[in-house]
């Protein structure tokens, strides 16, 4: 028997994020409708987006799993893998497959054999950070990247959660030596390779959900303190500064202050019912329902619009674009990804709406 937990605001949240990847890269890809670029996706404000999408996953996650424990004493490891293959990969080889089709009917310009041979290795395998820094992504499958970091991640943090019964100084180890492991790479090199591979691969970001909700839990100093309207205060000023101006630090830990700042506003929104950051909208809440199908289907949308589908007004093409894209995650939702999902229930111990 399953128990279902719900928790406020998740959802909203996962919808605020996925409208503003899709709005910035809409922008990004402007040119091909031949309209300038509003400067939208020039303040990183996508990456960071995503950034808030890893510590929801690595909050919720960590959380659902530690009631499962709780419950049975024991983490099911299969049950878990199960339920993310039946989330994540149908959607995902769903969108490399329809990018393929593409790139081989000759809408997409072609690769070379050997680049077009590395990138389905490297995003089948679910590898598509490593995949994109090489620059062998398929057209319209950047976005996928990342998707493959958090299933790399997930290799080892159910058997974290089995392993140890005080979550809290394994997580905070794995934070410390990321962090190490980026800084130094970026003092050796910060234009290389690894260091490019280590500022998307943000495990750090999952972890600091994870561990922030379970200190919170915990202790009730801490807890007081994110709860505090100043606390709530600084976050609002940390998630909107990128859209006023650059937010960038030594090393990219931007990275991980927007992380702190997304984990206290899941946090409220999850807990605190007293919380003026927790957002109630339907509009957000639908669009957080539809996320991942929003998130991974976008960029070929984009560019099957601008083939086919122009206006001259910016606003309505845009408009458009972003409504095409709404309307296909929500078919996808609704006619595949749910009836998929269905599978899913045989191997739920924690249900969450998040």
């Amino acid at each position: 028997m399953s128990k279902s937990i719900h928790y406020n605001g998740l959802t909203e949240i996962r919808g605020v994020a996925a409208l503003i990847v899709v709005v910035s890269h809409i922008d990004q890809m402007s040119h091909l409708f031949g309209f300038p670029h509003i400067q939208i996706h020039s303040t990183g404000i996508a990456g960071l987006a995503v950034t808030t999408f890893f510590t929801l996953s690595g909050f919720l996650i960590t959380r659902l799993l530690a009631i499962e424990k709780r419950m049975n004493t024991v983490v099911s490891i299969k049950k878990f893998y199960m339920r993310r293959i039946l989330r994540i990969w149908p959607a995902y080889y769903l969108t490399i497959a329809v990018s393929l089709i593409l790139l081989v009917v000759g809408f997409y310009d072609r690769m070379e054999i050997l680049n077009l041979a590395g990138g389905l290795l490297t995003f089948s395998l679910f590898l598509p950070n490593l995949g994109l820094v090489l620059g062998l992504a398929l057209p319209g499958t950047s976005p996928l990247w990342s998707v493959g970091v958090e299933e790399q991640f997930y290799l080892l943090w159910p058997w974290i959660i089995k392993w140890f019964n005080n979550l809290i100084p394994p997580i905070l180890l794995m934070v410390g030596l990321y962090l190490v492991l980026k800084i130094a790479v970026y003092i050796l090199d910060p234009n290389g390779g690894l260091y490019a591979l280590i500022y998307l691969t943000q495990f750090d970001s999952m972890c600091i959900g994870a561990v922030l909700g379970l200190m919170v839990e915990s202790q009730q100093q801490l807890r007081s303190f994110v709860f505090s309207k100043i606390s709530q205060v600084l976050v609002v000023l940390v998630l909107i500064l990128p859209f006023i101006m650059t937010f960038k630090f030594f090393a990219g830990l931007e990275v991980e202050i927007y992380s702190i700042a997304s984990a206290v506003w899941i946090i409220n929104s999850a807990h605190n019912n007293s919380s003026f950051i927790s957002i109630k909208s339907k509009v957000f809440n639908f669009l957080g329902k539809i996320s991942y199908g929003l998130y991974v289907y976008h960029f070929v949308i984009i560019y099957l619009l601008s083939a086919y589908f122009k206006l001259e007004n910016m606003i309505l093409n845009y408009a458009v674009v972003l409504g095409v894209s709404i309307l296909l995650a929500y078919l996808s939702y609704r006619y595949f990804e749910m009836r998929v999902l269905r599978l899913k229930r045989n191997f739920v111990v924690v249900n969450s709406n998040g």
